[in-house]
């Protein structure tokens, strides 16, 4: 027996009185007054929310958290849609909410325009045993006009009330053996997004790279390539826009990307063209960093108020003013680069470049190879270096050797990254995992030490400018004295990671995988 509700889509127009004659029959039903309702759907940019089971929707001062299907999971009074979820109050919601969204913006997706009917159906003594609505629906985008929206197809929504499970089995069958309705589930948001001209994708910028061991290098290079540009042009409007710290983060990790393979895959290019692309590459990546370090710090910044006693939190708050300041220039400075005659060369070369197709030259060796065997000996040696300078390493090793290690470290997560699909998931799941704890081992031994030089810089620019009360250099002080605590904490882990990523299992896998042998 039926249990829970049902959607039907409509094959053609259907009104509520028609619904109403197809029941009739057999049940008696009561058709209400209709309404209207507008609400506006959000999502992440690389639809978080959809990929977790829900979206969020905003009208009428309601904020709704709902599931794919339309059924409300938790509602809140509010005047608009937050920008992110930690913007929100304490309350379900926000806890439903922010794990998906995390440090995501969000970003309207579509309007919805229904104009609701509701029907009940009603016993002997007129209680009301089952509740149906059609909708009749209109979807645009998030700032047209009403008139422009695009209608799709009616739906009726069977809607159980407690107590009545039979009645409710009977009302749906009897609408499955109408052939006016097709029961199925409906993912209304998906439907609307498209209906208003869009698509919702989610992870539009995970590299799933088609790869072949067995073609030539090269023209799989191109691919690989083909499908980095991509990813880097998607999150492009993002970076100009400056709406979210997340779009200038994927556009460097793929810039990161870029250069990597240029400079990794080696022998697969021109050499002279090897060099004019990462020089340009370099450029741009190098463009990024300002603004992208104030991301970093404001990000981070509610963590390290955290570190501090609490009557001496607020006094980062002009910390705080100085770093949003210096984000709005930085990112004002990296729009003139993103709209610059030299970033629009870079643009069109790039295309050209992995468009063609020609002969490969002598400074091209690897070119025609299999791209399998050019990758595993890529892999492999820098797997090698990894493990031997890593073993070098002890407790009175200078910074520099770390700083180096990580280095070969992001060289190897790379080259893993880019070649996934040449090897068997599951074999080399274990490896990224250890991989993985080791980078973020090395990275948080690097972020303390280059974010205290950075709390320096940044204090020397507030002196200079004048106007920055003691106390907040006193707390910048303390952050510091924190970070360095910090970067021995990450000294202290480091043979332990280590160890993981260089245990014999991992030895004889990399040996294995990548035709390699230990040094």
């Amino acid at each position: 027996m039926a249990k829970q509700g049902r959607i039907f889509r409509a094959k053609r127009p259907v009104s509520a009185a028609g619904v109403g004659d197809l029941l009739r029959p057999h049940f008696r039903v009561q058709v209400e007054a209709a309404r209207k309702q507008d609400l506006t759907y959000f999502d992440t940019f690389d639809a978080r929310l959809h990929a977790d089971g829900m979206t969020l929707a905003h009208g009428g001062g309601e904020l709704r958290l709902e599931s794919l299907d339309g059924i409300a999971l938790h509602t809140l009074r509010a005047k608009s849609a937050p920008a992110f979820a930690g913007s929100l109050g304490d309350g379900e919601l926000r806890d439903a909410l922010a794990p998906a969204a995390s440090i995501r913006r969000l970003l309207p997706l579509v309007t919805v325009s229904r104009e609701i009917h509701p029907l009940r159906v009603l016993d002997s003594d007129d209680k009301t045993v089952v509740r149906l609505q059609l909708e009749q629906v209109r979807a645009r985008p998030p700032r047209a006009a009403r008139e422009q929206g695009a209608s799709l197809p009616a739906v009726v929504r069977v809607l159980p009330v407690k107590g009545y499970e039979r009645e409710l089995t009977n009302v749906i069958e009897a609408l499955q053996q109408a052939p006016e309705f097709a029961c199925e589930r409906i993912d209304d948001v998906v439907a609307a997004v498209a209906a208003a001209g869009g698509r919702l994708v989610e992870n539009p910028c995970k590299l799933e790279p088609e790869v072949d061991p067995s073609v030539p290098a090269a023209d799989a290079m191109r691919r690989i390539h083909r499908r980095l540009f991509e990813i880097m042009r998607l999150n492009e409007d993002g970076v100009r826009a400056a709406t979210d710290s997340e779009f200038l983060h994927d556009y460097r990790v793929t810039v990161r990307r870029i250069r990597s393979a240029l400079n990794q895959v080696k022998g697969v290019f021109a050499a002279d063209d090897v060099a004019r692309f990462a020089t340009e590459f370099k450029w741009l990546a190098a463009a990024t960093g300002p603004a992208r370090d104030a991301d970093v710090f404001l990000l981070k910044l509610p963590d390290y108020r955290a570190t501090l006693p609490e009557k001496t939190r607020r006094d980062l708050d002009p910390l705080e003013v100085f770093l949003k300041k210096r984000q709005r220039s930085a990112y004002r400075t990296l729009g003139k680069v993103l709209a610059s005659e030299r970033y629009a060369q870079l643009l069109a070369d790039w295309d050209a470049f992995l468009s063609q197709s020609s002969e490969p030259p002598e400074t091209a060796p690897n070119a025609s190879r299999p791209l399998g065997a050019v990758a595993s000996e890529r892999i492999a040696r820098i797997a090698r270096r990894v493990l031997k300078r890593g073993s070098a390493i002890h407790d009175d090793t200078p910074a520099e050797a770390l700083h180096a290690l990580r280095l070969q470290c992001k060289k190897l997560r790379y080259l893993l990254d880019l070649f996934a699909g040449l090897y068997d998931p599951d074999a080399i799941a274990g490896l990224l995992r250890d991989l993985k704890k080791l980078q973020d081992n090395l990275g948080d031994f690097n972020d303390c030490e280059v974010q205290q030089d950075t709390l320096q810089s940044f204090a020397t620019e507030m002196a200079k400018a004048g106007a920055t009360p003691v106390e907040t250099f006193l707390a910048m002080g303390r952050l510091e004295d924190r970070l360095q605590i910090g970067q021995e904490h990450a000294r202290q882990k480091f043979s332990r990671r280590f160890r993981q990523f260089a245990s014999p299992a991992n030895r004889r896998l990399i040996r294995r995988l990548f035709s390699s042998e230990d040094e």
